[in-house]
């Protein structure tokens, strides 16, 4: 009798874990139905999303569901919690000082730290990438792809590049025959005795500036 009894509770038992955890793998679908079970969503046949890695993070470039190194649509590296050299704080520091929204985007395979960082200028908008060598001793800043030209119009790019070079200091423009594009360039020398967060920020300004002045110098050469 006793054995009979056990063996009926642990039926019992049986079902009503077995019941828990069919409850528990219900799911809401995108639609927001709740309570679904199957595949598809039972009120409006919306397929079950699929599941996600704990571990999974969004590019700089709003690639979502990565789970490696790397993005995988765009090769951006994974951002990490926050900046490792001394000078990428200082610049960090500076820019949270001004209210300045960046993008931390970690030590690349350069062994550079880089901060990414987009501006609405008069003209154009402005994305800059900055870079910290290892031995921060140099910060360089980029905005690749100002503009993308016909390989026919490189000798008219190069005379307007050229001409802005000219008539600017702190940053230069350079026609790439490779991509037939134009980039903005400034390069700062740091010291550790030198206010380095207030410099690159500087640098990064006249950067901006001059690189918003030049665009329409430029736009008549760019692909649509």
């Amino acid at each position: 009798m006793k054995k009979l009894a056990s063996l009926i509770l642990a039926v019992l038992l049986l079902a009503v874990f077995a019941g828990s955890a069919l409850a528990d793998d219900t799911w809401t679908c995108p639609n927001g139905h709740t309570g679904q079970t199957g595949k598809f969503c039972a009120e409006c046949g919306a397929a079950r999303p699929a599941a996600q890695a704990d571990d999974t993070w969004t590019c700089p470039n709003g690639h979502t569901g990565q789970i490696g190194k790397f993005c995988g649509e765009c090769g951006a590296a994974r951002p990490v919690a926050e900046a490792q050299r001394a000078c990428t704080k200082a610049f960090l520091d500076e820019l949270d000082a001004r209210q300045l929204v960046y993008t931390y985007r970690g030590i690349d395979d350069d062994d550079d730290e880089g901060v990414f960082i987009d501006f609405d200028g008069d003209n154009t908008t402005i994305s800059v990438y900055c870079y910290f060598t290892s031995d921060e001793e140099l910060c360089y800043m980029r905005v690749w792809n100002f503009i993308d030209y016909d390989a026919a119009s490189f000798s008219s790019v190069l005379v307007t590049v050229n001409d802005l070079n000219s008539s600017y200091r702190y940053a230069k423009f350079f026609a790439d025959t490779y991509d037939n594009s134009v980039t903005v360039a400034t390069d700062l020398i740091l010291r550790s005795a030198d206010d380095v967060g207030a410099i690159c920020v500087e640098g990064l300004w006249h950067l901006v500036q001059i690189a918003d002045l030049g665009y329409p110098d430029l736009v008549k050469y760019a692909l649509k």
